[in-house]
């Protein structure tokens, strides 16, 4: 240590003038050094890791994208992704603090909003009017959705799922009253139809495609009105806003570079969403599903969130005696979500910033 820090002797004393260099370059140093050190901790700061919780579906295919083409290697290598479904899922994960962003759609952000305001949505990602459906058992007689009355309809609760379903009844003239809902995980539909015990089922991709290969022959699938442009979107932790600007903007560039890969390269894009969630093309049966995979925040978007909000407002919480202990559960969180407050205004849970520096012209509300 003493030869390291070994002083060499003046050869004469330094002068007053001398000295009063000496002290300058000093404190200058010393300035240096602070100065540094703010911008080492920035540096650090900024190469935090961050979580984004994706959900395993087809509307997450800019994510995807990003992925596999390097795209959030390249804006924001820092960033980590965490698979998750459904979306309500992966919200979850953000209340819960392991993950900082998330992919959702509509439906569990309004059921949210009812509770906590504690997330922002940063723009949507994807949109369609025909990526849920409705599928009857021959055997149940069910080719129409009138046919669905008094019948056991297996669903995501909570998901758009059910928004979806009580929407085209009503537009059918059918009291969603007059249907009975089983909230079943996408993984166990097809079997629970199989066994009998539901007639018919409401799902999305991927497991909609495995569970019509699974089923062939022996279900509909259910012609239903255009009326619910569903959408997908990235949710993002409220306390970020201000203090990751940077890292939202750097994210959405790169969802952004993904959507263009997706218009320019749509064979690639789909061999892409096949291999990431390993979906088999349907046998025998044409969905003709489309997605739109574009950034926006539009005040189509706000209208949508509103109007869910008064289906969810005048959702019953009433149980039958058939219920499960998990749909049980379920319902137990869906009277807690009805017993909290709709939000006054929607505009406070968009954040607009991100996205108006990445492509402005694709922000329309205004506030």
């Amino acid at each position: 240590m003493r030869d390291v820090y070994r002083v060499q002797p003046h050869a004469s004393p330094p002068s007053r003038y001398g000295a009063w260099l000496f002290s300058g370059s000093y404190l200058i140093g010393r300035l240096l050094i602070v100065i540094a050190s703010f911008f080492f901790i920035d540096l650090v700061f900024a190469a935090t890791p961050l979580t984004m919780g994706v959900a395993m579906v087809p509307h997450s295919l800019p994510v995807f994208v990003a992925q596999h083409e390097g795209y959030f290697a390249e804006e924001i290598p820092q960033l980590r992704l965490l698979d998750c479904f459904p979306g309500r899922k992966c919200l979850d994960m953000l209340f819960a603090g392991s993950v900082q962003f998330a992919t959702v759609a509509d439906t569990p952000i309004v059921s949210a909003s009812f509770i906590r305001s504690d997330f922002v949505v940063l723009t949507t990602i994807a949109s369609s009017t025909n990526d849920i459906h409705v599928v009857g058992a021959k055997s149940a007689g069910i080719a129409k959705l009138k046919d669905l009355v008094g019948k056991k309809i297996g669903l995501i609760r909570g998901s758009s799922a059910e928004y979806f379903i009580d929407t085209v009844l009503l537009f059918d003239g059918v009291d969603p009253a007059r249907v009975q809902k089983i909230d079943l995980s996408g993984d166990d539909i097809a079997e629970a139809l199989r066994q009998h015990k539901i007639d018919a089922f409401v799902l999305f991709d991927p497991h909609l495609s495995k569970a019509l290969n699974t089923l062939g022959d022996s279900v509909s699938v259910l012609k239903t009105p255009p009326i619910y442009l569903s959408t997908f979107n990235l949710v993002a932790a409220r306390a970020l806003v201000g203090t990751r600007d940077t890292d939202m903007v750097k994210i959405i560039r790169a969802l952004d570079r993904a959507q263009l890969f997706i218009k320019q390269y749509p064979e690639a894009a789909q061999r892409i969403l096949r291999q990431r969630l390993q979906i088999a093309p349907l046998v025998g049966k044409s969905l003709d599903m489309q997605m739109d995979y574009a950034l926006s925040l539009d005040q189509t978007f706000i209208k949508t969130l509103e109007g869910e909000a008064r289906w969810l407002s005048q959702q019953t919480s009433q149980q039958t005696s058939q219920q499960t202990s998990q749909q049980t559960s379920q319902q137990t969180s869906q009277q807690k979500i009805i017993a909290g407050t709709k939000p006054d205004n929607y505009l406070d849970f968009v954040y607009l910033s991100p996205l108006s520096q990445v492509r402005p012209k694709a922000v329309t509300i205004v506030k």
